[in-house]
């Protein structure tokens, strides 16, 4: 199920979300900074250069339950069941997303299906970040970063995809892969879902 939040959050009111909002902000708080320490939290939401939020400083809601391991950092990474919510969702429909028992998926035909789509690629995966991403921003639309007050979300999909391609290990990669899909096309969603 996806979260409730608290305070709730409209719909249809961005500006509400994002660093403005204690849980969006916890979510999109770059791993290597601390959300509870209120300096942190402060120059986030003001867009402080002490503290910036940029394309490589990946936010916790990519690991697993928001968990980073500073010592072990692919331990957990790109396994958040906000990211699989989002994929299902995606290629599923919205009924998917929430699923937690077997059952018919979608009343329509599920784009996976239309396109033949039986696995997930790096390329899903890091469009999936950049989707739960802007989801939880405050920002109206999607941008290159350019504009003061933007998030550089192409950048962003860039970075994800060359580290999965070119930095991940192929065996830790390609194990990625198959957890992606088996939790993506399974008729449950067991990552809590």
């Amino acid at each position: 199920m996806w979260d409730q939040f608290n305070p709730p959050i409209a719909p249809d009111a961005k500006s509400t979300r994002g660093f403005n909002h204690p849980n969006c902000g916890r979510l999109l708080c770059p791993a290597s900074y601390d959300w509870s320490d209120p300096e942190v939290r402060r120059a986030l939401q003001n867009g402080s250069r002490k503290y910036p939020a940029l394309a490589r400083d990946w936010p916790r809601v990519l690991w697993e339950d928001e968990k980073v391991d500073q010592e072990d950092l692919p331990k957990g990474f790109l396994r958040n069941r906000r990211l699989i919510m989002a994929g299902r969702h995606s290629l599923l429909g919205p009924r998917a997303a929430n699923q937690s028992t077997a059952g018919k998926i979608a009343a329509r035909k599920p784009k996976a299906k239309i396109h033949r789509i039986q696995s997930i690629t790096v390329g899903f995966i890091a469009y999936t970040a950049v989707l739960v991403h802007f989801s939880l921003s405050s920002q109206e639309s999607f941008g290159d970063g350019t504009t003061p007050g933007t998030y550089p979300y192409e950048e962003f999909y860039q970075y994800l995809v060359r580290h999965l391609e070119q930095v991940t290990a192929k065996e830790t990669r390609e194990e990625l892969l198959a957890w992606w899909t088996r939790y993506t096309f399974s008729h449950t969603c067991h990552v809590r879902c």
